[in-house]
């Protein structure tokens, strides 16, 4: 009675009060009351941006609200050096952080809100100058000690093969100087630095124990805190921003933005770095985000001078005649005679789309519009007389739609379509502000609020966002009013299509009753109708399809098509002129022969008739043919069911061009049928995993193991891979086996680290093939994984083929790159199987080759010649520094030469055979 009494009491005083947290079950009014009677303690590194105020309040200052006012905890807050709280973290002397990266290992003692804020890595010095990665070979990098940035540090010096001295200290704000390992956040040198990678999202922590309370902070920061740490940062840059640029100023800078009210500005389309938003009316994209919120921070007014659509020479004559201060312009010698510039401020490609087909003159003259930045880069690469200037860009366009030009040279390809024409980029340029020469002091007040806009990059990126949202709002809003029309007009012909079939239906009657009218044979009707009567007669039933009929109606047009379904009826009917020759759609015919011992026979007088053909010959017309010997027992339309799979079989197979369907084939045929009936059902419930141990020849040590997919059925017994593999491929389902054995290897590698054995270098592989490799799921699937099982990444090794890269190797490479982020392995299963990837290897973000065993078959068909390739290939790995495995070992002989020639690893029958537990 007092528990009920008590969460009424909590539940009632919540439901007057604005100020504090509304619990919103029993669960979380009980978990509040018991976290409410303990003392807090909260804690977070000294120096950092966190303990920055700004507007009265630091990030710090944010969080501590929460937890005290809002949701009415006993709250401490301690900022020590980042090894003390992270150290009293662990021990539980802490139990909340203000804000903790996210990691795998972070996981296992503590529990994560939701993400509270992003950061950038950077490398950056405010003495040394920094323009690559290289630049920090044999040089001193500082970090904080035991920060998540000392391992982001490791992973740099490691895949670059970089020689740095890291340096671990308390605070790296003592050395500025000297490069310095830091967030985004913690440092505002703008100019000198290089991004080094983005750390995961960081978040408000507790101990595990203190888990219950992580929903209710995710529900304040939903309610209102979300919204005031944004706003936070967002004044934090401001600030900085505004120090760093008042410093910079003269005193004449100073005086003019004093006296100065607007400042003006036209723009011009340049794709998503411009263009004109039909929704907010106005100019949009990174150049007109980028100068809005550069002018709201040194407190200009910037009045957007711009029209809809203008013409770029009338956009550049108003810069001329000062109706405008700047406009989006790049520095050339001729312009810098009555211009000035400012810095750059982004690069432009340039683009040049060409027509498919050679104009019919021979000349490839290129259009340009008169006096931009693209004319200026076209006359470095084409002589005078190649060269088309325009005034109207619509004119220009039009030329080149009419082919009274070749190419032309813009700056937004987006409206010319990829296959109809060849889009290319022709060279990059520096994009400057141009101002009039008068206006010098205004050029360099731009030039420093440049140099001091923070995480220009970061309003960059929002304002391409922001573009290419608009754009697909756009596409979709178009597409609706498409669908609308469509509609109408689907509906419209529906009605008439209605009508039409009525008429038709009882002509069709009558023409069904009659022979073809194109071949005079039998008809479908007819053949329906001889069907049901005919049950219990025996003889051979065939099933033909002609091949590259639909190529020939095509090319030729359905005229030449019907001549030659006439001369193909005609070969059918010289010889099979006792039986029942039908023609049952377009090119397929069906036949029942009262031959039933020696129809093969006819089988070859029919292809010598198609071939005797001048007509067929000519056009390369052949034929596939499935046939059945039907007993009284069998009915007909099963029967011809039966040729037609023996037909489809034939034109699968392009060596063949007839087949039998026997009682082997069609039981083989039922039995794909019911795999694939079964084989959804069957994964989660029948599939098992096995492991073929992987051993280490350098020292005959098990340093991993491969997983490999079993199926055991009731009903079909123990179903092979070579069996059900390719089937799964056939109807999309391989993805789903990929992802149970992926879950099954993680699963036994959390088993074995349950069992406390020590598996340091080990690593358990599975397989992925193209077709789940190309989902859009597979990296996330992955990670799901390993997160619920709570497995690190480095003890995965994931197995993909060489023919992933035939088709786009840019999206393969992205998911692999990120798998790799998760400290998984990549290898190439069954290299030189049949493609060949070694051009791409060095580019390739893989750990190991897997030679197949058709590498030491070769050795044992020509043993000089086969190891000479094997040892070419073993040097070539090792050049790229890959581990190399081998395949397929099956005695001490392939043992001993691959051991003796450095390879890595082995897997075979000789060395293991795959078990469920191989580890024992």
């Amino acid at each position: 009675m007092k528990k009920i009494l008590l969460i009424f009491l909590i539940s009632f005083s919540f439901a007057f009060s604005k100020d504090v947290y509304k619990p919103r079950n029993d669960f979380e009014i009980e978990t509040l009351e018991r976290f409410r009677k303990e003392n807090l303690i909260l804690g977070d590194k000294t120096y950092s941006f966190t303990s920055d105020v700004v507007n009265g309040e630091s990030f710090n200052d944010i969080i501590y609200d929460l937890l005290k006012n809002y949701l009415g905890l006993n709250v401490e807050m301690r900022l020590d050096d980042w090894r003390d709280i992270i150290s009293d973290f662990e021990k539980e002397k802490i139990h909340i952080l203000t804000n903790f990266t996210q990691t795998s290992e972070r996981q296992s003692f503590t529990t994560f809100s939701k993400k509270v804020f992003d950061e950038h890595l950077y490398i950056t010095s405010k003495k040394k100058p920094i323009n690559s990665i290289r630049d920090l070979d044999n040089n001193k990098v500082y970090v904080v000690e035991g920060s998540i940035y000392e391992e982001f540090l490791d992973v740099i010096i490691n895949n670059n093969d970089l020689k740095i001295e890291k340096i671990l200290v308390d605070n790296v704000a003592k050395y500025e100087d000297e490069f310095v390992l830091e967030s985004n956040l913690n440092n505002s040198i703008e100019k000198n630095k290089i991004l080094i990678g983005n750390i995961p999202g960081s978040s408000i922590a507790v101990i595990n124990s203190y888990s219950d309370l992580i929903p209710i902070i995710n529900n304040a920061l939903n309610e209102r805190y979300s919204d005031r740490v944004n706003k936070w940062f967002e004044d934090r840059h401001h600030l900085i921003f505004k120090e760093n640029f008042e410093k910079s100023l003269s005193i004449a800078e100073k005086a003019y933005l004093k006296d100065i009210k607007e400042v003006s500005v036209a723009y011009e389309e340049l794709g998503e770095m411009s263009y004109f938003s039909t929704k907010k009316m106005r100019y949009e994209g990174v150049v007109p985000v980028l100068l809005r919120t550069l002018f709201e921070r040194i407190g200009v007014v910037l009045d957007d001078k711009s029209k809809a659509k203008e013409e770029w020479n009338s956009i550049f004559n108003r810069l001329k005649i000062a109706k405008v201060d700047f406009i989006v312009l790049s520095k050339t010698k001729e312009r810098e005679e009555e211009y000035i510039f400012t810095k750059k401020i982004f690069d432009l490609n340039i683009y040049k789309v060409n027509c498919l087909k050679d104009p019919p003159d021979g000349r490839k003259r290129v259009g340009v519009i008169k006096d931009t930045r693209q004319e200026d880069i076209l006359r470095r690469y084409y002589l005078e007389q190649d060269i088309v200037t325009y005034d109207n860009y619509n004119k220009m366009i039009k030329d080149f739609e009419t082919h009274k030009i070749y190419s032309i040279v813009i700056i937004n390809p987006e409206d010319f379509e990829i296959g109809k024409y060849i889009v290319e980029i022709l060279d990059t340029v520096p994009v400057n502000l141009g101002l009039k020469k008068k206006n010098v002091i205004l050029r360099d007040i731009l030039n420093k609020a440049i140099d001091n806009s923070l995480y220009k990059d970061e309003i960059i990126e929002r304002a391409k966002f922001e573009s290419r949202r608009e754009k697909l709002e756009k596409l979709e809003s178009e597409r609706k009013r498409y669908s609308q029309i469509l509609g109408i007009v689907i509906f419209t012909f529906l009605i008439i299509f209605i009508q039409s079939y009525r008429l038709m239906k009882e002509e069709n009657k009558n023409k069904e009753l009659l022979k073809d009218d194109l071949t005079g044979l039998l008809s479908r009707r007819v053949f329906n109708d001889f069907c049901d009567k005919n049950n219990d007669i025996e003889g051979s039933i065939l099933v033909l399809d002609l091949n590259n009929f639909k190529k020939i109606n095509d090319l030729y047009g359905h005229q030449l098509g019907d001549e030659v379904i006439i001369e193909a009826s005609k070969c059918l009917e010289s010889i099979f002129l006792k039986d029942k020759v039908f023609r049952i759609s377009g090119d397929e015919f069906y036949i029942y022969s009262y031959e039933k011992y020696e129809i093969e026979e006819k089988l070859w007088n029919l292809k010598e008739a198609f071939k005797s053909s001048r007509l067929l010959r000519r056009l390369g017309v052949s034929f596939s043919l499935g046939y059945y010997i039907k007993d009284e027992k069998t009915l007909l339309k099963e029967a011809f069911k039966n040729a037609d799979l023996a037909m489809y079989f034939v034109k699968k197979n392009k060596h063949l061009w007839y087949k039998e369907a026997t009682s082997d084939f069609i039981k083989g045929t039922e039995r794909k049928e019911l795999i694939k009936k079964s084989l959804e059902d069957a994964i989660e419930s029948q599939f098992f995993a096995v492991y073929q141990p992987k051993l280490n020849l350098k020292n005959n040590t098990l340093e991993g193991a491969e997983t490999l997919a079993r199926w055991e059925n009731p009903e079909l017994g123990n179903v092979p891979p070579v069996e059900f593999i390719g089937i799964a491929e056939e109807i999309n389902l391989i993805y789903k086996i990929d992802y149970k054995m992926a879950e099954e290897t993680i699963k036994k590698i959390r088993e074995i680290l349950d069992k406390d054995i020590s598996i340091k270098d080990f690593r358990i592989s599975f397989n992925i093939s193209p077709e789940t490799f190309r989902r859009d799921d597979i990296v996330s699937n992955i990670e799901n994984l390993l997160e619920t099982y709570d497995v690190d990444g480095k003890y995965l090794e994931i197995e993909i083929t060489e023919s992933m890269f035939i088709n786009d190797v840019k999206d393969i490479i992205a998911k692999l790159s990120s798998l790799k982020n998760k400290n998984i392995r990549i290898s190439i299963d069954d290299f030189t199987a049949g493609y060949s990837t070694t051009g791409l290897l060095a580019t390739l973000p893989i750990d190991t080759v897997k030679f197949d065993r058709s590498l030491i078959l070769a050795m044992i068909e020509d043993e000089k010649k086969g190891k000479a390739i094997y040892v070419g290939l073993i040097k070539m790995m090792k050049s790229l520094n890959l581990k190399i495995v081998s395949e397929g070992i099956e005695n001490e002989k392939e043992l001993e030469f691959l051991r003796e020639n450095g390879v890595d690893y082995g897997q075979g029958f000789y060395l293991g055979k795959p078990t469920k537990d191989f580890y024992n």
